[in-house]
């Protein structure tokens, strides 16, 4: 098996042995899809996996230095599960502004990257993360009524991300 199919397989099982920057986007995956399992059930649920999901997004000012003075992955997050209950309450003025915040934010982060790492690739993060926006929100629309989609590429996605993680953080 090759070292990068090796490492593909680690991430997608949530090994632990994983280096934390690559494990972190697959993690992230898996506690927005919690969030949106969470949003049938009593509040108490939603409340529990927003606050996973937020503990989790602090993870990533903690193995990427340069981003926590920023707390963006934070705020990105906070606007992911906004987003999840948006939808649920069919608030179309809502979820625009949160799609547009979280566009925002995933610029706001390629820029912020592109000013503190040197020859960091801004366009291709931006590509990458916005890929994972479309994601989320085809997860969301899937979660009520419209078709999902595949965990594969919701997978790769996050297998994407975190390659670039590991190569540029």
């Amino acid at each position: 098996m090759k070292a990068k199919e090796f490492l593909a397989t680690k991430l997608s099982a949530g090994a632990p042995d994983a280096p934390p920057r690559a494990a972190w986007w697959p993690a992230h995956l898996r506690a927005i899809e919690a969030c949106l399992e969470a949003i049938d059930g009593p509040r108490e649920k939603i409340l529990l996996a927003r606050a996973r999901a937020a503990a989790h997004a602090s993870e990533w000012d903690r193995i990427i230095p340069v981003a926590a003075p920023r707390k963006l992955m934070e705020r990105h997050v906070e606007f992911e599960v906004d987003l999840i209950e948006a939808a649920e309450d069919k608030n179309p003025t809502c979820i625009d502004r949160l799609g547009g915040l979280l566009l925002a934010n995933a610029t706001v982060q390629a820029r912020y990257f592109a000013s503190r790492v040197p020859s960091f690739p801004e366009d291709r993060f931006l590509r990458i993360f916005e890929a994972h926006l479309a994601i989320v929100a085809e997860m969301i629309l899937g979660k009520f009524g419209a078709a999902k989609p595949g965990r594969a590429r919701a997978e790769a996605n996050a297998l994407n991300l975190a390659a670039f993680s590991v190569e540029w953080f």
